[in-house]
């Protein structure tokens, strides 16, 4: 299997597994995303991202280069 080679919109597969998640990470995110994570709980989020991250591991090795996305509707969605 080939990792983070080209695809075929051109681009390659950021290598978003190598970069470590720390307490600074957590803090950013959350400034990003609007929210305030309290100084007691970071380290739980750490773990809980890192963790996270271990168990999709294995996906991001799967070369998925000419796999388009499955969209899935229901006819009952409909209004």
């Amino acid at each position: 299997m080939k990792k983070n080679g080209p695809r075929r919109n051109g681009h390659k597969k950021e290598g978003t597994l190598e970069q470590e998640i720390t307490p600074d990470t957590v803090r950013r995110l959350a400034e990003v995303a609007g929210i305030t994570v309290p100084a007691e709980d970071v380290d739980s989020v750490v773990a809980a991202l890192r963790a996270y991250r271990l168990a999709f591991k294995p996906l991001e090795a799967l070369d998925l280069t000419e796999v388009d996305p499955v969209v899935v509707t229901d006819p009952r969605w409909t209004r």
